[in-house]
């Protein structure tokens, strides 16, 4: 018997839980199998799963949002179980249960697990409708995290194709964003500046704030990638207001990790500097590791703005080892940006003393490496 957390009218709570010895679980299970059963029971605890799992996915990021992952974590066991034993069964049931968990698969580093999740469930369910279409933008995220390119491009290539069937102006304005991130990954910000601009006129259309915001910020990341400073930064201080009135808190991260970005490409590094601050601490306070790793980048690219190489390097190990301990990269769409500063630093140190300063970041502590970050 032990204390664990339990969800009621929206809210987590401290409850008692039991646990059972495995020989008792088993021969249970025998008995329930001997009884005919077993399906509709397992079918019950599909349900009872998945409401718990879709309850929980919204408080998965915020200021609440451990207690709700400690809360998940608990019965991760069952919810890998009702995913189980759903693939095939309840294809419906199963596309809606990754949906919910696809964030506490991002922040646990369990992004590996979650893709092989989608992939069966994306098989089984086929049906081109705005469940599969919102299962796929989610996935391409996965893979977005992890890195693979072309699972990103297949699911978010197909998320546009359903939501243009489905004649959907707020999926298709989403949609567009989703292939925009395609193109500027693989450096065609033309191409990226006409799906940003496209999804944000439908996005307006449909009155979707939240794509408004974010679209905004992609453009904004654009700009500073163009060379374009000042029109960099009025977007980024639009969608960081934009995102302040919605109360989303990880938008909120990453305008200010983009602002400070912008303040360094522009010279600006005192101005730099309080906007990564900020970011870094609001990230450290929600326990948001992909957004501590990635300001941490930006402090690292400042470092070596300041002509501190092995602070520099010291920074990016640490950021690098953060992220992949949550089965991601530190920085995507900024890391040509990123690239350039961290080079500056391995070149005035030299390639083994380069390495050596990185190594020595990698073994930093998280709350060591934030530390030495914000008081550089």
């Amino acid at each position: 018997m032990d204390k664990s957390l339990v969800v009621a009218d929206g809210e987590v709570s401290e409850s008692i839980r039991f646990r059972m010895l495995e020989t008792l679980h088993h021969y249970g299970r025998d008995r329930l199998a001997e009884s005919g059963e077993s399906e509709r029971v397992r079918l019950r605890h599909c349900k009872f799963f998945l409401s718990l799992a879709e309850g929980a996915a919204p408080h998965l990021i915020g200021h609440e949002h451990q207690a709700w992952h400690s809360r998940i974590a608990q019965d991760i066991g069952n919810l890998r179980s009702a995913l189980e034993w759903s693939s095939g069964r309840e294809p419906e049931a199963n596309l809606r249960l990754n949906d919910a968990l696809t964030y506490f698969w991002q922040i646990h580093g369990l992004v590996q697990e979650g893709d092989g999740w989608f992939t069966r469930s994306l098989a089984a369910y086929t049906l081109r409708n705005q469940p599969r279409a919102q299962a796929l933008a989610l996935a391409g995220e996965i893979s977005y995290w992890r890195q693979d390119i072309g699972g990103a491009s297949a699911r978010w290539h197909e998320c546009l194709d359903i939501y243009r069937e489905l004649d959907d102006v707020k999926g298709i304005g989403e949609a567009l964003v989703w292939v925009g991130h395609l193109a500027e990954w693989q450096g065609d910000l033309e191409k990226a500046h006409k799906q940003y601009d496209d999804g944000l006129a439908m996005s307006k259309e449909a009155k979707h704030a939240r794509a408004v915001e974010w679209i905004i910020r992609n453009l904004g990341r654009l700009a500073i990638k163009e060379g374009d400073h000042g029109g960099a930064r009025m977007c980024l201080e639009e969608s960081l207001a934009l995102s302040e009135h919605l109360g989303n808190e990880r938008p909120i991260i990453t305008n200010l990790g983009y602002l400070g970005l912008n303040a360094i490409e522009s010279g600006d590094l005192a101005a730099a500097r309080t906007h990564l601050e900020k970011a870094l601490t609001i990230a450290d306070t929600l326990d948001f590791t992909v957004g501590m790793a990635a300001n941490l980048m930006y402090f690292a690219a400042l470092a070596a703005a300041q002509s501190h190489p092995i602070r520099a390097l010291h920074i990016g190990g640490a950021s690098e080892s953060l992220a992949e301990s949550v089965g991601a990269a530190p920085v995507n769409l900024t890391k040509p940006l990123v690239e350039r500063w961290i080079e500056d630093s391995r070149r005035e140190l030299g390639p083994k003393r380069s390495a050596a300063c990185w190594a020595e970041g990698r073994a930093m502590p998280r709350e060591r490496a934030i530390e030495y970050a914000l008081k550089g």
